[in-house]
Formats: C-alpha cells, sequence, structure tokens
C-alpha cells in the first residue's frame, strides 16, 4: 500500500498569503529559504507557481518562521488572519482551500471545555470503561473512512470537500479521513488536565467515541451529537466559520490584542445558531400549543388548566422556587428512547420520586 502524505495544493490564495505575510513581516524570501534548509530561490518557486504542493506541515513551518511566532500567539494570529480570508472569498473559492480546512481543524488548538472532561468521566464510569480502553477504542479508527490502497499519516486529517448539486443549496459536505493514533494515556491526561488544549479533530474523535460507549453501533447518531457537542462549545469548521461570518448581520470579529484574548473572539462568532435556534423555538412552541389544545378538547378541561398552572408555577422565573435549569433537564429528557411497553412503569417510578421530594 502506498504512503498517502498530507499535502496541500499551492493555489493562488495560499500563494499570495504567503507573499503578502513575508512583507508585512519584512522577510526575505531567501533568507526564509536558508532558515527552512531549502535552495535560497525555493520561496520565489513556491510563490510564482512553480511548486504545485507542499507538505502541511512545512506550510506551517513556514508560517511560524514568518511571524516568529510560538503555540498560543500563533494560534491567535492565524485564527484572526483566516478570519480575514474568510470574509473575502467566495464560498466556491473556499472549497478549493484545504489549507485553510486543515488549520482550523487541525493546527489550531482551542481550550478544552471542563463540560467534556465531565461527559468523558460520567461515561466512563457508568459504562465500565477505563481511559486507556477509551483510547484503543479511538484508535481502532472504526467510526473513520479510510480507501483501501492508502496508509495515512498518523494523526493527519484529510479533507475533501462536496458541492451541492442544488445551485441555491447552502450545505456543504466536509469529508474527513483521519488514522488516530493517540498515546494510551492521551484521554487520562486530559482527564488531569495534564493536557489543556486540543484541536476540533481530536475532540471530535474523543467525543464520537465517548457517545459509542451506550450504543457501539449508533455509528451516525455519535457523530451528530459529536458535533453538536464542539459547535455548543465554539468548535467550527472553515465553513461554519464562514456562514456565521456571512450570514450573521450583526457579527463583528475582535482582533486579539494580547495572549489573555485568545479564542474570545470566538465568543461573537454565532455560527448559524441564531437562525437555527428560532427555528427550533417556533417548532418546540407549536408541539406544545398542540400538545395542550389536545389535552383540553378530548381530555378533562378542568384538569388542563390545573396542569397548565403547575407547568407556569415551575417555570415562573419571578419566584424563589423557579429552577428553570431542572425544567428544561426534565424537558429534554430523551423520554421518547422509552419503551412503550415500559412508559407505564416508568411514570410510577417517577411519581415515587417526586413523593419522596415533595415537602
Amino acid at each position: 500500500m502506498s504512503n498517502k502524505k498530507q499535502k496541500i495544493t499551492l493555489t493562488d490564495v495560499l500563494r499570495d498569503s504567503i507573499k503578502n505575510l513575508r512583507k508585512q513581516y519584512n522577510k526575505r524570501g531567501d533568507v526564509l529559504s536558508n532558515e527552512l534548509d531549502k535552495g535560497a530561490s525555493y520561496i520565489s518557486q513556491l510563490e510564482n507557481g512553480k511548486i504545485k504542493e507542499i507538505d502541511f506541515t512545512l506550510l506551517i513551518e513556514i508560517l511560524r518562521h514568518i511571524t516568529g511566532f510560538e503555540d498560543t500567539q500563533f494560534n491567535s494570529f492565524m485564527l484572526n488572519y483566516i478570519n480575514t480570508l474568510l470574509q473575502e472569498l467566495d464560498k466556491s473559492d473556499l472549497l478549493k482551500e484545504n489549507w485553510i480546512h486543515l488549520i482550523i481543524m487541525q493546527e489550531i488548538k482551542y481550550p478544552i471545555p471542563d463540560m467534556a472532561i465531565t461527559l468523558i468521566e460520567e461515561n466512563l464510569h457508568e459504562y465500565n470503561c477505563s481511559p486507556a480502553n477509551l483510547v484503543k477504542k479511538i484508535n481502532s479508527n472504526r467510526t473513520n473512512r479510510n480507501s483501501f490502497d492508502s496508509v495515512y499519516e498518523p494523526n493527519k486529517l484529510y479533507v475533501s470537500i462536496n458541492k451541492p448539486l442544488e445551485y441555491d443549496n447552502p450545505n456543504y459536505d466536509i469529508h474527513t479521513n483521519i488514522e488516530y493514533r493517540f498515546p494510551s494515556d492521551f484521554v487520562s491526561k486530559i482527564l488531569d488536565k495534564q493536557i489543556s488544549t486540543i484541536s476540533y479533530i481530536n475532540l471530535y474523535g474523543i467525543m464520537r467515541n465517548t457517545f459509542l460507549l451506550k450504543n457501539d453501533y449508533d455509528l451516525s447518531g455519535s457523530s451528530i451529537k459529536a458535533k453538536e457537542f464542539l459547535h455548543s462549545n465554539n468548535f467550527f469548521t472553515a465553513i461554519e466559520i464562514y456562514n456565521g461570518l456571512h450570514d450573521v448581520s450583526e457579527l463583528k470579529i475582535n482582533s486579539v490584542q494580547s495572549d489573555n484574548r485568545v479564542f474570545t473572539h470566538y465568543d461573537d462568532l454565532v455560527i448559524n445558531s441564531t437562525n437555527k435556534f428560532q427555528r427550533l423555538k417556533k417548532d418546540v412552541l407549536n408541539q406544545i400549543e398542540y400538545a395542550l389544545d389536545e389535552y383540553f378538547h378530548h381530555g378533562n378541561e378542568a384538569t388542563t388548566l390545573y396542569k397548565m398552572e403547575e407547568i407556569f408555577k415551575n417555570m415562573d422565573r419571578n419566584t424563589t422556587h423557579s429552577d428553570l435549569g431542572l425544567i428544561m433537564a426534565i424537558l429534554s429528557s430523551p423520554i421518547y428512547e422509552i419503551n412503550i411497553r415500559d412508559r407505564a412503569d416508568f411514570w410510577e417510578q417517577y411519581k415515587e420520586l417526586l413523593n419522596k421530594f415533595y415537602n
């Protein structure tokens, strides 16, 4: 089998980026070439199109040498720089810029959310799995689509993007291939907070396999849950960032001026969340209204009114006993997954639980 290197095409946008950044940081091409242990004309050949593709690792080395930034500063700089590019590019152009997708999903590291640690610990405990065994599950790579004639570099992301057939379809599918080869103590170091930052694609692999502990065959559902978790914690793909920049009119990109403000510009970045929230809120309210109408017209009217009053008391934020977080947790519990035959027993046990905690 051939070894498929993580190479990227030197597009016009990438060549211009290298050239413009060199000028911005006053870095001569021959000096940069020598720093990379290349021939004196290497960077010139990159920029004038004589070299068509390079290893992605080399691109990152070039960008680090140009800027002089390391780690946190480099993260901050690249996020801001790519945000600027995404505001200027057409989406059709973005599909050609694999280097942008790799930087956003693989290279940039974000603080690991506390909620990720909590979910991992809870699932490991509930399903009697050790952190090392979770790593083994991840490294089995059964959730990844790999071609039969290639061997991918370990822990390197390979991206392909499918443009939708419909002209007005705004959704572009990002297909990823990665051969996870985490060290056996990778998850345990995350839980112990010895590792405090992580890339999009690595957190995705960990969370997806964490969700698979419940049902090892739920490949589609685990992927959806992992992506939703990443979205809710401000981990986004380049296309999602692009959509946010172009679809949310009130969006503002804040430049990062110090190490203390790294990633904070993502606080303002709402990636399709506003539109999705409004749509889902409308759907939820419609379902609640339908349920109340049905209950009122086909059940006991007095009972319906009583239940509505109790619902209001539970959710009345002007009272000291209100706990909207608890109510939302109850409403969003996956009751739909309970077998119909078991729901009567569930309700009886639920009533016993309520009686236990009543005054």
